[in-house]
C-alpha cells in the first residue's frame, strides 16, 4: 500500500516546483513545465520524434478493445502513459501476442486508471545517461544495467520489483556498470548527442537522466 501511495503522489512533483515559482524560492532541477512533460511518456515521445530523436514506435490506448491489426511488430511492451520510477512495469509487461497485449492494457487501465503506452519492445542494452549542468550540460560517465540471464526467455528490463522490492528475485537479478563495458567511441558519442538533444528539447535544467536502449544493430533509441 505505501509504495502504491507513493507512485500516486509522483504526479505532484511539478506542483512543488510551480509552488517554488511562485513563491520565489530558488531550487535546483527542471521546472514543472519539463517535470509534467516528462511524467507524460507520449508527450515526451511525441517532442522527441517531431525533432529526429530516435524513440520506438508506439501506441496510446486509453480504452478497449485493441484492434488486431494496430499495426507494430511484436514483441511490445506496455507502460502506463503518467508513471516514472518503472511504476507499472513487470516482466509480463512484454508481450508477443494479442491476448497478451489486451491484458495488459486492460491491466493498466484498470490498476493505474491511465491510458497504456504500447511501444515497440527493444531487446539490448540499456544505458543510463546522467547529465549534469547547463552552460554547457556535460554529460557523466555511461551507466548500463547488466541484467542476469535467467534462461527462460524472459525479457531482461528494469521492473517496478527491480527498483524497490527487496524481497523479489527482480531486485538481485541485474548489475551496475560504470562506466559501460565495450562500449565503442562512435555509439558513446551518438548516446551522448541523442541524450543532450533530448535534455534540451524537454527542458531540463541542472541535472537529468536519460535512459537509452540499444539494438542488436547498435541503434540506441
Amino acid at each position: 500500500v505505501r509504495a502504491r501511495r507513493a507512485v500516486e503522489k509522483s504526479g505532484q512533483e511539478a506542483y512543488v516546483a510551480g509552488i517554488y515559482e511562485m513563491m520565489g524560492v530558488p531550487y535546483t532541477g527542471a521546472g514543472p513545465l519539463c517535470l509534467m512533460t516528462c511524467q507524460r511518456k507520449f508527450r515526451t515521445k511525441v517532442l522527441l520524434e517531431a525533432q529526429g530523436v530516435p524513440t520506438p514506435a508506439y501506441l496510446l490506448f486509453d480504452a478497449l478493445p485493441v484492434p488486431k491489426d494496430h499495426g507494430l511488430p511484436y514483441p511490445v511492451i506496455v507502460k502506463p502513459a503518467r508513471e516514472d520510477a518503472s511504476g507499472g512495469i513487470h516482466k509480463a509487461s512484454v508481450v508477443d501476442d494479442h491476448d497478451a497485449l489486451t491484458e495488459q492494457v486492460r491491466r493498466v487501465l484498470e490498476e493505474h486508471k491511465q491510458p497504456a503506452l504500447v511501444e515497440c519492445y527493444v531487446a539490448g542494452r540499456e544505458i543510463h545517461v546522467a547529465i549534469l549542468g547547463n552552460s554547457p550540460p556535460e554529460v557523466l560517465p555511461l551507466l548500463e544495467l547488466e541484467f542476469e540471464d535467467e534462461g527462460d526467455g524472459s525479457p531482461q528490463i528494469l521492473t517496478y520489483a527491480a527498483k524497490w522490492d527487496p524481497m523479489s528475485p527482480d531486485f538481485y537479478s541485474l548489475d551496475v556498470q560504470v562506466p559501460a563495458r565495450r562500449m565503442p567511441r562512435r555509439l558513446e558519442h551518438q548516446i551522448h548527442r541523442i541524450a543532450l538533444s533530448a535534455y534540451a528539447i524537454t527542458g531540463c535544467r541542472d541535472y537529468a537522466r536519460v535512459d537509452m536502449r540499444i539494438d542488436e544493430d547498435g541503434n540506441p533509441f
